[in-house]
């Protein structure tokens, strides 16, 4: 790790160390959880952040962890009795149930215990009258982003329109002795500058040597979520011709630099629930690093590099063992290694405790790849990691596949795969409550749950586009 990422995952760490409420409702935030609490909010109570924010806090038990946590809780409930009975005082909006519990202002940025998009302003003069209005105003912000998607589809498809019509106004004719052979090979057509054309004279018609654009798929899916079809109608347009959207990844993420690309047939692809492209893979998990980048991910999750371990017959065995090998390195007695592994076209996803010496893995087909190769190339890596702790370790490594969710067709390996690796970050972040091996079961996911993963792939590739 170069002196540059570890300073950055120190500061990352310092900030996660002054987290000193960290929250329990994993991805589905507070939008979620009020959804949730709806029924059992009435009145004044639907309105009041200190609510939602205890809740957030709350482990699955119902109880509240830490001394600290404990006398805010209590003061919340305390400042919400003496509310119902009239007895609360308050200078202000914001200066409110929560405010006054957390002895601390509120940020002019941000508003707590509501989620994101929610402005001070917003909050704050529009609790009078509900959230509903708080809604409302993400609703109506949410439409702006589709119309200023909406103006850059286009703008660009009239550059285009501008770029052919300014190929096809070119003019050319032939040499006279030439107009009589209409079937001559078209590279003898010469061409004539402008200024020697003869006005009024009809120039014999010849071929556009514009080059070949190809035009782009059509979607045939039904239901598809509204970002990625927006996102889809903005590359038809604009990556055409061989263009991409590149995104440059943060070190910390794979270990090393990395830029990715994305095309016009990704997001096709994505659209159709098809085979995806490492890619695609790449770009997800550099997403789940930031959604989690504050939550302290780096000392519980670690990635390896799609690219670098996938089918491929010019990489020997023992190349790929020495990259697993050199991931592993360094990783903490609880760390859990991610590894994302196309082993011919079809995706799987492994996950390493190098410190219990134990893989387990996910696999939306059952018995689809040689998993005795794998256990070569895992065996070696871990010996790696052992010899650069100074342990003998076991003779043989703890290999268990776990039985998850099947993919109901044979397309949608990627997608299943992504939502693994979402799935075992949200149960690691929230509260390690659940062990890996009882964290799936069988049957299928569901449309909701992969369309999810769509939308967050979606909705980050648009920002990287406007980046």
């Amino acid at each position: 790790m170069s002196e540059e990422s570890r300073k950055k995952s120190e500061e990352l760490k310092e900030k996660q160390r002054q987290n000193i409420y960290p929250h329990r409702i994993s991805r589905k935030g507070y939008a979620g959880l009020r959804e949730e609490m709806k029924e059992q909010l009435t009145g004044d109570q639907e309105n009041d952040r200190a609510l939602l924010w205890k809740q957030a806090r709350a482990n699955k038990k119902g109880e509240f962890d830490g001394e600290l946590l404990t006398k805010t809780v209590l003061k919340i409930d305390e400042y919400l009795r003496q509310k119902h009975e009239g007895m609360f005082c308050s200078s202000g909006p914001s200066d409110d149930v929560l405010t006054q519990a957390l002895e601390k202002p509120e940020h002019s940025g941000r508003v707590r215990g509501v989620g994101c998009y929610v402005t001070p302003t917003t909050y704050f003069k529009k609790s009078e009258s509900g959230m509903g209005n708080v809604v409302q105003e993400m609703k109506e912000e949410f439409g702006k982003q589709m119309a200023e998607m909406n103006a850059k589809i286009l703008e660009l498809q009239q550059q285009v329109m501008m770029k052919e019509s300014e190929e096809k106004g070119s003019c050319s004719v032939k040499n006279e002795n030439d107009v009589e052979d209409e079937d001559e090979d078209e590279d003898d057509i010469e061409e004539v500058p402008r200024d020697k054309v003869v006005p009024f004279v009809k120039a014999p018609k010849a071929k556009s040597r514009r080059p070949h654009v190809r035009e782009p798929m059509k979607l045939t899916a039904t239901d598809i979520p509204m970002s990625l079809k927006m996102l889809h109608k903005y590359a038809s347009v604009a990556l055409f011709d061989g263009f991409t959207i590149k995104g440059s990844v943060d070190p910390l993420v794979f270990g090393h630099d990395l830029e990715v690309l994305i095309g016009f047939d990704d997001i096709h692809h994505m659209c159709e629930l098809e085979a995806l492209a490492a890619s695609c893979i790449c770009m997800y998990m550099w997403y789940l690093y930031k959604e989690y980048e504050n939550s302290g991910i780096l000392d519980t999750i670690r990635f390896v590099d799609p690219y670098d371990i996938s089918h491929n017959p010019n990489v020997a065995q023992a190349k790929k063992a020495s990259i697993v090998g050199q991931r592993l390195i360094g990783t903490k007695t609880d760390q859990l290694v991610l590894l994302p592994c196309n082993v011919g076209w079809h995706w799987v996803l492994m996950m390493v405790y190098p410190h219990k010496e134990t893989v387990y893995v996910l696999d939306p087909l059952t018995d689809s790849f040689h998993v005795e190769e794998w256990k070569s190339i895992m065996t070696t890596a871990i010996k790696m990691f052992n010899m650069s702790i100074g342990v003998r370790g076991r003779q043989n490594l703890l290999w268990e596949v776990i039985d998850s969710p099947q993919q109901p067709d044979g397309k949608q390996c990627g997608f299943y795969v992504m939502r693994y690796m979402r799935d075992v970050i949200d149960n690691i972040v929230s509260d390690h409550s659940l062990p890996i091996t009882t964290l799936f079961a069988g049957g299928c996911y569901s449309k909701k749950e992969i369309d999810e993963v769509r939308i967050e792939w979606a909705e980050f590739v648009c920002k990287i586009t406007d980046e």
